[in-house]
């Protein structure tokens, strides 16, 4: 076993131990897209990146995602409207991804991906401006922006494509 891999343990008063990752460790990225919200169609709150509808943002350091993509982006002393109940989104369209309703950005890791068409709510396809497909229909190895661009798993609402992806390869800029 190299040097590089080895995982230091610091011991920290009161006994506890904590593993410390060597300086060279990879840090992972994540890719955004400007998805909206159910009752605004940009993205950004008091705190959060702006962005304009399907607007995608790349290589994210992963430290980035939370305080401005995610629904703790916006700060005190503002909350967007709430959703009215036929705009409102259902929980399990995209669980694969960090969907940041109040922001409005669907993020993804930087990963191979595999697509399986599960259909819309009204209907047993997909596509609604996405990669068309059937219930039960899988695409594998695509990449990020393949997934962003043209399968749309974080697009809510009205704009839902029908389409869940999951990561399959963490992949990393070399």
């Amino acid at each position: 076993m190299t040097h590089r891999r080895l995982i230091a343990v610091v011991t920290l008063a009161f006994g506890l131990a904590l593993a410390a990752w060597p300086a060279d460790a990879r840090r992972l990225n994540y890719g955004c897209v400007c998805v909206g919200t159910p009752w605004g169609a940009s993205c950004g709150s008091s705190h959060a990146i702006a962005g304009n509808h399907g607007q995608i943002n790349r290589a994210i350091p992963a430290d980035e995602i939370l305080p401005f993509y995610t629904p703790s982006a916006f700060g005190p002393g503002f909350a967007p409207a709430p959703p009215s109940v036929g705009d409102a989104e259902p929980a399990a369209s995209s669980p694969q991804s960090l969907r940041g309703q109040a922001s409005g950005w669907s993020c993804l890791p930087e990963a191979s991906y595999d697509c399986a068409c599960t259909g819309t709510d009204t209907t047993p396809t997909c596509g609604n401006g996405a990669v068309t497909g059937h219930s039960g229909d899988r695409h594998i190895a695509l990449s990020l922006g393949d997934v962003l661009e043209n399968y749309g798993p974080g697009r809510i609402g009205r704009e839902r494509t029908g389409w869940v992806c999951i990561p399959t390869a963490i992949q990393h800029d070399d």
